[in-house]
């Protein structure tokens, strides 16, 4: 399911080329990018994730309730083999406090499966007073994904222009499959649907992205 995830997050992404613009917006989570990457947009949410959400965004957390945080876009002009060697690395060797949430059978072969198509992902954890934080980082080629799972963009833009009454079974069917619907997918409100809107930049920039999405929780269940 992490590779269904990457792929729809993802799919929105353009081609490569020249080097992004440069950047002063900092990155506000705790966790490193890539070295020399530019930071295109920071923005926050704030949503009351379902179990299946958290599942498959790797939020640890098991409790219900309103979860937050970030999501940064960053641009590089390296190769997407260089930034998913970067990514094992941090695999081996977290920032400190942080732990590799991903650890467990059947992870390579969806990483392996994901990198075909132009994804790399982890998902890393610390324990902190106020409960579990936790960084999904998403490694993308986009002129690969375009070529490989650019189908998965024309289905969610023809998603967005049904009717309500055929979005509905559609919805229902997800909520059973995965957890959440694909309304939520295209949501700006949640972290799955503000990444999805946010990778469009990554065709302006015409570079690699690296994505981090962090959660805490922040509120009881509304």
């Amino acid at each position: 399911m992490y590779v269904l995830l990457a792929a729809a997050l993802t799919s929105c992404a353009g081609k490569t080329g020249t080097s992004p613009t440069s950047s002063r917006v900092a990155n506000p989570i705790d966790f490193p990018l890539y070295s020399g990457s530019s930071v295109l947009s920071v923005r926050d949410w704030h949503h009351t994730l379902t179990p299946g959400e958290r599942s498959e965004l790797g939020i640890s957390a098991s409790s219900t309730g309103v979860y937050g945080g970030y999501e940064v876009v960053a641009a590089t002009t390296a190769a997407f083999a260089d930034v998913a060697v970067w990514l094992r690395d941090i695999d081996s060797r977290p920032p400190e406090g942080y732990h590799d949430a991903l650890l467990g059978s059947g992870v390579d072969q969806a990483r392996m499966s994901a990198r075909n198509i132009g994804i790399d992902f982890s998902v890393f954890n610390r324990d902190e007073r106020d409960g579990p934080h936790d960084v999904v980082v998403l490694a993308v080629d986009p002129d690969l994904v375009q070529s490989k799972a650019g189908f998965v963009l024309t289905m969610l833009d023809k998603f967005r222009r049904l009717p309500s009454f055929l979005r509905d079974p559609i919805d229902a069917q997800a909520k059973k499959q995965m957890g959440f619907t694909v309304t939520d997918a295209i949501d700006p409100n949640t972290p799955i649907g503000a990444t999805v809107g946010a990778l469009s930049q990554l065709h302006d920039a015409q570079a690699r992205g690296i994505i981090l999405i962090d959660a805490r929780r922040v509120g009881p269940p509304r």
